[in-house]
């Protein structure tokens, strides 16, 4: 089944900039049934929301209270508020992570990875997509839109990493990456900066997922998924198989596994939790 088709309803669903990502995502954990599943940095659950048709025990894991509360509105599993330098979970329980826009905004990249290598199971698939400073549009003003105000969750303590220097990272920190991927190229980041325009012309205060849900029910918004994101949706995936492997883009993906001993036993979900 194509991603398209793949990805059930949600606010997001016609997200060009999250179903890009998506498509890379969902094709590298392909998870099996019975597995767990970590999201750091879950947003409104949109990976928990097409994850959960594989059987998997899901927990969606955020900063933000307010996504955290839409999220379980408009998706199964379990969800927990908490920083990704410091996750609430015990040690080598998660057989799949996703860790999408979230490595760029913590203050220690290296806390994080550890953290994600520590609640890994041994062999754990980690999907990691973060900004690449090499992109068409990286070095522009409207990059920064919405990531220059210190203080607020959404800011970017730093502007990205390149692939190599993405790949030194992971792999010192006991993540074997076996795939790396480019996203938003010309057009898709295009599209992205636009869509940052509009939500400042409309006054729109970005500071979690939960914010843009302000303009999904608009008629704009309506015009848009039937009529154009179809047609967007082709035009950005033929650049990505012509381009995604030769030019980079706004958004560099990782994919990899957790090199670690095997230690202990599987637990439920609901074990999994860790009051630290």
């Amino acid at each position: 089944m194509s991603a398209l088709r793949w990805v059930a309803r949600h606010p997001f669903d016609c997200s060009l900039t999250t179903r890009f990502k998506a498509v890379h995502v969902l094709d590298f954990l392909k998870p099996r049934s019975g597995d767990t599943l970590l999201d750091v940095g879950c947003g409104l659950g949109y990976f928990l929301n097409n994850l959960a048709r594989s059987g998997v025990q899901g927990w969606g894991l955020d900063y933000s209270h307010k996504s955290l509360s839409l999220a379980r509105r408009l998706c199964s599993g379990y969800f927990a508020q908490g920083d990704a330098q410091v996750l609430p979970f015990r040690d080598n329980i998660f057989d799949r992570i996703v860790f999408t826009d979230v490595l760029e905004h913590v203050a220690d990249d290296r806390a994080a990875l550890r953290e994600i290598v520590r609640v890994a199971r041994p062999g754990a698939r980690l999907a990691l997509v973060t900004p690449g400073v090499r992109g068409a549009l990286s070095r522009t003003r409207w990059r920064r839109l919405f990531h220059d105000e210190e203080g607020t969750p959404e800011f970017d303590q730093r502007a990205g990493y390149t692939p190599e220097g993405l790949r030194q990272l992971l792999e010192e920190e006991g993540i074997r990456v076996q795939d790396q991927r480019q996203t938003l190229i010309f057009f898709g980041e295009f599209f992205l900066q636009l869509t940052k325009c509009y939500l400042a012309r409309k006054q729109v205060r970005y500071q979690t997922q939960g914010d843009l849900l302000e303009i999904t029910d608009t008629w704009a918004y309506r015009l848009y998924r039937r009529l154009l994101f179809p047609v967007f949706w082709r035009i950005g995936r033929l650049e990505e198989r012509l381009l995604g492997r030769w030019v980079e883009g706004h958004s560099l993906i990782a994919l990899g596994v957790v090199d670690k001993p095997v230690i202990g036993q599987r637990q439920t979900a609901e074990e999994l939790v860790l009051s630290r």
